[in-house]
């Protein structure tokens, strides 16, 4: 187990020291920034939106962005850097290094959003109120857990498709929506509700939201957040065997 957790945490150190990417400023600092400006503007004009609720929203759907294109291009990085095949053909433990990038992914867009939410609510003068800060803080580690677990998902796949780019594009605004990270669950039509409960960042906000307002949250929300985290680690750890096989069975990982 020790030996484990060092693999785990110099692979963050290293991911933390050499992720560069422009694709971070805009996705950790404009974008938030933008959509909430944009949004405080709206409520002004008359539209009501919690200053809480709001903050969250915006936090979730920068996350999401991030995990999208910062932890789950962490592989295709690698490959791109010609260091993937030589990593995954080591007799090391392969799930800690890839655990330890992506945390240390998920956690680095963390400290651009976050921040960066903070600071525009104080610029707008909106209150910020966290009514259960306890239950905020294990709901956020359970988030930042659930989201490094999807980024482990969706870096293996786009490791084994030719159209990860194409697919990072795709897959980003329809979770906005379907997940409930922009406008309630429930507006959307009857038949396309259940799919935002396959999606974990759904429950993440649910948990948050009720911490920010000192409520009990819905008795399913940590069930399903737990739920469909480990069904993205499954799916995640048979995408990783699959690409493991490529490069020492098949040695066809650079083909793709």
């Amino acid at each position: 187990m020790t030996g484990i957790l060092r693999v785990f945490f110099a692979s963050a150190v290293v991911q933390m020291r050499t992720q560069r990417s422009l694709v971070l400023i805009i996705i950790g600092i404009a974008q938030p920034a933008i959509f909430l400006a944009v949004t405080l503007l709206a409520r002004r004009t008359g539209n009501q939106v919690q200053p809480a609720s709001l903050a969250l929203g915006i936090c979730l759907v920068s996350l999401w962005g991030a995990t999208i294109w910062q932890t789950g291009f962490v592989l295709q990085s690698e490959r791109v850097d010609g260091t993937l095949a030589p990593v995954l053909s080591r007799p090391a433990n392969l799930g800690a290094v890839l655990v330890g990038k992506a945390a240390a992914s998920t956690i680095r867009s963390l400290l651009f959003v976050v921040p960066t939410v903070a600071v525009t609510m104080l610029v707008a003068r909106e209150p910020l109120p966290v009514a259960a800060p306890g239950a905020m803080v294990a709901a956020a580690l359970a988030v930042v857990v659930s989201a490094t677990v999807f980024g482990l998902l969706v870096g293996s796949l786009f490791v084994l498709t030719r159209a990860a780019y194409r697919i990072a594009e795709a897959a980003a605004y329809p979770v906005f929506i379907l997940g409930g990270l922009v406008l309630p669950p429930e507006l959307l039509p009857g038949w396309l509700q259940p799919v935002a409960w396959g999606v974990s960042l759904h429950w993440g906000a649910e948990l948050l939201s009720a911490a920010a307002a000192g409520v009990p949250p819905p008795g399913t929300a940590w069930p399903m957040l737990a739920g469909t985290t480990a069904a993205y680690g499954l799916i995640a750890a048979w995408l990783f065997e699959r690409m493991v096989n490529r490069v020492r069975r098949d040695g066809t990982l650079e083909l793709y």
